[in-house]
This record gives C-alpha cells, sequence and structure tokens, in this order.
C-alpha cells in the first residue's frame, strides 16, 4: 500500500509553508526583488529554509527515502490483491522476496 505520511505529535514540524509562497520567494530572492531576510518576513518562511531552497532546488525529502516509487508500490497493491482473489494470499516473506528479485532486476538493468 502507498505510505501515507501522518505527522507524530511532537514531533518535527517540517514544511510548514505554502509551496505557491516558497516558490514567490525565490524567484524574488533569485532576481534580486528582496533580499533573504526580506522574503522570509514577506512569506513566512525561515530565512534558513528559504537559503536552502535557492541554493540546492532538487532537494529530497526529509526522513528515509524509498527503494520504490508510489508507481511501483500501487503496483504491487495491485498484484497482491489479485493474488488473494485467485485465492493464493501473500505471506509477509513472500511479498518481501517479490520485492527484493524486482529490486534486484532493477538494479541489473541499470
Amino acid at each position: 500500500m502507498v505510505r501515507t505520511y501522518r505527522r507524530k505529535v511532537g514531533g518535527r514540524p517540517y514544511n510548514t509553508f505554502n509551496e505557491e509562497d516558497m516558490e514567490r520567494a525565490v524567484r524574488d530572492v533569485k532576481e534580486k526583488r528582496l533580499s533573504y531576510r526580506q522574503a522570509s518576513d514577506r512569506y513566512n518562511i525561515k530565512v534558513a529554509t528559504l537559503h536552502i531552497h535557492v541554493k540546492c532546488p532538487n532537494l529530497l525529502k526529509p526522513g528515509g527515502q524509498t527503494a520504490l516509487s508510489e508507481q511501483e508500490e500501487t503496483y504491487f497493491v495491485e498484484c497482491v490483491q489479485i493474488m488473494s482473489n485467485w485465492g493464493f494470499p501473500l505471506q509477509k516473506k513472500d511479498l518481501c522476496l517479490l520485492v527484493k528479485t524486482f529490486l534486484d532486476k532493477k538494479i541489473k538493468e541499470g
């Protein structure tokens, strides 16, 4: 099943800004219309966060990165459901071996 993130109570607040505001702030800083501090105050984004997004536009999501894409996870969910409907339910170990085989082939293909 595709993962759905649920924030833990008292956990670190990631991404507390609006994506549109972040894009506007980054654009304003890059075009030198606003300084980092001015953009931070106007769009209510931390200066350090804004600086990171300006300098490194291709950021990964916080936390551990998944080995499978959402599309691949959805595919495996559908396969498990079909096998279950056919009367051949998979155990956890079977699914792990199936995913491992898939990833091994993916690595060999390059």
